[in-house]
């Protein structure tokens, strides 16, 4: 295991993102719960790799940028849920960890 708490990662995403999404629907917040925590392992895999020299700045910032991506479109796909609401989760989300992951990586990846 890295440097960060995976799964305190993932519940502190997932609570910010919810609060986001809250009067919005429960099957946003559902998603939220499988989402963020991909997001959380992600950023895990992109410690890992760039500390071994595995990985560039650029291609951390790419792997992180498609995650993103992916659990923006998975909430588009939910009925009634805007655009705004999706972008002010996932921003929520990676709020509450941009700190403790910048520092780590000792990088601007979020």
């Amino acid at each position: 295991m890295g440097i960060f708490n995976i799964e305190d990662m993932a519940q502190q995403m997932v609570t910010a993102a919810s609060r986001a999404l809250s009067g919005k629907s429960q099957a946003a917040i559902g998603l939220a719960r499988t989402e963020f925590p991909k997001i959380a392992r992600s950023v895990e895999f992109i410690e890992s790799e760039y500390a071994s020299g595995r990985m560039s700045q650029e291609d951390a910032r790419s792997h992180l940028a498609l995650q993103e991506n992916s659990v923006r479109t998975a909430l588009l796909a939910i009925k009634g849920i805007e655009l705004i609401a999706v972008e002010s989760a996932v921003n929520a989300a990676l709020d509450v960890v941009r700190d403790v992951v910048n520092s780590a990586l000792g990088f601007a990846l979020i």
